[in-house]
């Protein structure tokens, strides 16, 4: 990701490099919510749109609420909203725009906010798309405290990346968890979908947050065509599958074609799964008039 000027920072726009050390460390007591920029359309021509923005906005605020964290306090929503819009445009990107708001706890009683945005590439519509992603499956910890279920906490997010990065080195993709009761899920920021006889079914969230992604691609899979239900998936409805993807806000749409060696389907990108990656693009870049309703332009028209 290529690093920004400027960051938003406690209220006021700062250079990027003055926070560093602060801003780019996970703050293990905080919460965050992560947004994505996709570039315009002809029709939009130069700009860039964040989806399902305000439920982004209500994700942030319900999380710093679980933590007792007094967002309000800090920044209304609205001003919260107006600063993500500024922190891109100060720096001036245009494409494919990773932010993340980030609150945790300080002194006095309002807590810590940043805001950081940084150039990212995006899976969707690149080669690697179509390049097989081996899985492999890793026990899921239960987690520590119900809080962990309600809001999106820096913590969660550390074990999930620690998994990742283990399987990484072990010449994995990725990695899918498998908790207590036999059921596979992408972690608490990801959602694993499977598809078996063009049937698509899509793991019920982890967390009590809106989920701006995985509703986009149920939304979406209907829109196909495709009889879609929600609700846990067993790992052996995974290797049964005749293909399968994870989905949020940081995978995208990410095909899985093989878990612990075993192939999914014929181990390569299925037709479901390559359809409802591009008709998400075509969406979150306003190429179909069928969901500009979820977008918010950055740059004023």
């Amino acid at each position: 990701m290529s690093q920004p000027s400027f960051v938003w920072f406690n209220g006021a726009l700062v250079e990027y490099e003055s926070v560093k050390a602060t801003v780019d460390l996970p703050q293990v007591d905080g919460v965050f919510e992560r947004l994505r920029t996709y570039p315009c359309a002809e029709v939009l021509k130069e700009n860039t749109l964040l989806c399902k923005f305000d439920d982004s906005l209500e994700n942030i605020y319900k999380s710093a609420k679980v933590f007792n964290l007094a967002l309000e306090k800090r920044v209304s929503k609205d001003n919260l909203r107006e600063a993500v819009l500024e922190t891109i445009r100060a720096n001036e990107f245009r494409t494919y725009v990773d932010v993340v708001v980030s609150v945790w706890p300080s002194q006095p009683e309002a807590p810590n906010v940043s805001i950081v945005a940084k150039q990212f590439e995006s899976i969707l519509g690149s080669d690697d798309f179509e390049k097989p992603k081996k899985f492999t499956l890793v026990s899921a910890k239960a987690p520590s405290s119900n809080l962990f279920t309600e809001a999106r906490a820096w913590a969660s997010y550390l074990e999930d990346a620690q998994s990742n990065s283990d399987a990484k080195a072990k010449g994995f993709y990725g990695c899918l968890f498998i908790d207590s009761k036999g059921y596979v899920f992408a972690g608490y920021n990801n959602f694993l979908a499977v598809v078996k006889n063009g049937a698509v079914t899509v793991q019920l969230p982890r967390i009590a947050l809106k989920d701006v992604v995985r509703s986009s691609i149920v939304t979406i899979a209907k829109d196909l065509g495709y009889s879609v239900a929600e609700r846990e998936i067993a790992k052996a409805d995974l290797l049964d599958a005749d293909e399968a993807f994870i989905c949020g806000v940081e995978s995208e749409v990410t095909p899985v074609t093989e878990v612990d060696g075993v192939a999914i389907g014929e181990g390569k990108v299925g037709e479901v799964t390559a359809k409802i990656a591009k008709r998400f693009a075509d969406g979150t870049q306003a190429k179909t008039d069928k969901y500009l309703d979820w977008l918010t332009t950055v740059y004023a028209e």
